[in-house]
């Protein structure tokens, strides 16, 4: 959660921003600097999965949510969710 620009006190450089065009400036700067640099040169070789995994995407119902909060509230783990079963 990144704080609002009127709320957060930047430190910049050990000076502490007071005033909001120079907080809104140093906000500008940093994410030029974090989104504008250079291309990566090594990219990591990630292989693609060795299997489909067939998940659910039928919408848990009611029922199954409070089974599952309750199971977590009292550390009593299901088994197997519902995609495994």
């Amino acid at each position: 959660m990144v704080p609002s620009v009127q709320s957060l006190g930047n430190v910049s450089q050990g000076n502490l921003l007071t005033c909001e065009q120079k907080q809104i400036q140093w906000w500008v700067e940093h994410f030029c600097e974090i989104l504008n640099r250079p291309d990566r040169k090594n990219f990591p070789d990630i292989a693609p999965a060795s299997d489909d995994v067939d998940v659910s995407t039928i919408p848990a119902t009611q029922k199954e949510i409070i089974r599952l909060l309750k199971s977590l509230k009292s550390k009593n783990y299901p088994d197997k969710p519902r995609a495994c079963s």
